[in-house]
């Protein structure tokens, strides 16, 4: 059975993107890892002994991979670029970018030093303004006095 690509589709969050190109990511760099070290030592093997066939055959092979993983880097990219950068607020010179992680949560992205980043909580007017009452904490509960235990004295 030859293995074949699929084109596979998914309709999710724009947030959670970053999930999946993470996937896609650790998988194309793991079949990298796996087929490298197994043809830069034949290639270096077979030049050291003067084998121009082996030669030849390996720096195809070391060829077809690495256009493999740039091809799927040049993917990547795209995608990074398509689903995640495109969702960020236009850049302002100075200021820092804040998005949406993963996990529903506030990240920002910024140069300590050379940008700033100013975090928004609501889409609301923000003339108006909402003052919450202060929360009251709770004393910490009061630790109980252990029982003793009576000795019998002989």
């Amino acid at each position: 059975m030859k293995p074949k690509n699929i084109d596979l589709t998914l309709k999710i969050k724009n947030y959670k993107a970053g999930r999946f190109l993470k996937l896609y990511a650790t998988e194309e760099i793991g079949d990298f890892e796996k087929a490298h070290p197994r043809i830069i030592p034949r290639l270096i093997k077979s030049l050291s002994i003067g084998d121009p066939r082996e030669s030849l055959k390996a720096a195809e092979d070391l060829e077809e991979i690495l256009d493999n993983f740039l091809n799927s880097t040049k993917v990547l990219k795209s995608s990074i670029q398509d689903y995640m950068v495109s969702q960020l607020d236009p850049k302002i010179e100075g200021e820092g970018s804040q998005f949406i992680t993963p996990d529903g949560g506030i990240g920002m992205s910024f140069v300590p030093g050379k940008e700033k980043v100013t975090v928004k909580t609501s889409d609301d007017d923000p003339k108006k303004s909402t003052k919450k009452s202060p929360v009251k904490k709770k004393a910490p509960a009061k630790k109980r006095a252990t029982k003793k235990k009576a000795k019998k004295e002989e």
